[in-house]
C-alpha cells in the first residue's frame, strides 16, 4: 500500500521550472529590491537598451552616452564600455578583489559565485554589485533622456557610503568594513 503524503502531491502539481545558474545572486538577502528589479531585468535582457528601443520602432541615436565609441548593446554597457567598467574595477580593488573584467555572461557567472557565500565579503560584493547595475542604468537614462551628466566619483561615493551604512545593521560585515574605510 503506497502512503499518502501531501508534499508528493504537492510536488506533483507544481510545475517545475528550469534551473537557472543565477538563482542565489537574485535571491540575495543582502540585495535592495530595487536593484535585484533591476538586475533581472538585466539578466532576462529586458532592459530597454537602445537595439530593444529600435527594435519596437523608438528611434534614439544608437552611440553609448558614456563612451560615445560604439553602439549600446546590454553587454557594452555592463563591462564592455571603458566608463562602466572602470567603475566596477574602482570597486573590486576597493574590496581588495584584484581581476580582470570579463563579458557581461563571465561577470554574471563570477558573481553568482560570490553570492554563493553567505558571510562577510560574499554579502558586500553582491549588495555593490547590484547597486552598481542599478546606479549604472539610473545615470544612462539620466543622461540619454533628461540631458543629465554622471560622474564615476559620484557612483562611486555613493556605493560605498551605501554599503557603510549597511555595514552597521549587518554585525558580520564589521570586520570587513575595517580595510574599506576609504573611498575607491
Amino acid at each position: 500500500m503506497v502512503k499518502f503524503s501531501i508534499k508528493k502531491l504537492y510536488n506533483l502539481q507544481t510545475p517545475q521550472g528550469q534551473k537557472v545558474f543565477w538563482k542565489n545572486l537574485i535571491l540575495h538577502p543582502h540585495i535592495h529590491p530595487r536593484h535585484k528589479f533591476n538586475m533581472w531585468l538585466a539578466i532576462h535582457r529586458r532592459l530597454p537598451t537602445v537595439d530593444r528601443l529600435q527594435r519596437i520602432g523608438i528611434q534614439v541615436d544608437s552611440m553609448c552616452v558614456f563612451c560615445g565609441q560604439t553602439e549600446e548593446l546590454l553587454e557594452h554597457l555592463f563591462f564592455e564600455c571603458s566608463y562602466t567598467s572602470s567603475i566596477w574595477k574602482r570597486l573590486l580593488n576597493w574590496m581588495g578583489i584584484q581581476r580582470q573584467i570579463q563579458p557581461w555572461e563571465e561577470e554574471l557567472q563570477w558573481m553568482t559565485y560570490q553570492a554563493r557565500k553567505k558571510k562577510g565579503i560574499g554579502n558586500i560584493i553582491s549588495a555593490v554589485f547590484g547597486m552598481l547595475l542599478y546606479s549604472i542604468w539610473r545615470d544612462r537614462n539620466a543622461i540619454r533622456f533628461n540631458s543629465g551628466c554622471t560622474s564615476a566619483e559620484q557612483i562611486c561615493r555613493e556605493i560605498t557610503s551605501y554599503i557603510h551604512i549597511k555595514s552597521h545593521v549587518h554585525s558580520s560585515w564589521r570586520s570587513y568594513m575595517e580595510d574599506l574605510d576609504r573611498y575607491p
